[in-house]
C-alpha cells in the first residue's frame, strides 16, 4: 500500500462522475504543507510519470475538486524523497 499525504489543491480539478479517475500530481512543500499541482495531459506519458509524486484517486460520484481543497493523495515515493 502507497504512503498517503494531505496536500491542498493549486487548481480545480474536474472529470466526469459517472467513472473512476486517476489525477496525476506534482507536490511542492509550502509553509503551511503540500500544495497539489496536476501535471497536464498534453505531456508525454512517460516523462509524466517520472514527474509526477503522487495520484489523487477521484471516485465514481465526484465530478470537480475546488482550488485550495484539502485531498489525500497516494504518494508515488516515501515522503521522505518529497
Amino acid at each position: 500500500q502507497r504512503p498517503k499525504l494531505k496536500v491542498r489543491l493549486a487548481e480545480p480539478l474536474h472529470k466526469r462522475p459517472d467513472y473512476e479517475f486517476y489525477f496525476r500530481l506534482i507536490l511542492d512543500r509550502k509553509e503551511e504543507g503540500y500544495e497539489a499541482i496536476p501535471l497536464g495531459w498534453g505531456r508525454n506519458l512517460p516523462d509524466s510519470l517520472l514527474q509526477m509524486d503522487a495520484l489523487l484517486i477521484a471516485p465514481f460520484g465526484i465530478s470537480e475538486y475546488q482550488v485550495g481543497e484539502e485531498v489525500e493523495v497516494e504518494l508515488i515515493c516515501g515522503p521522505e524523497h518529497l
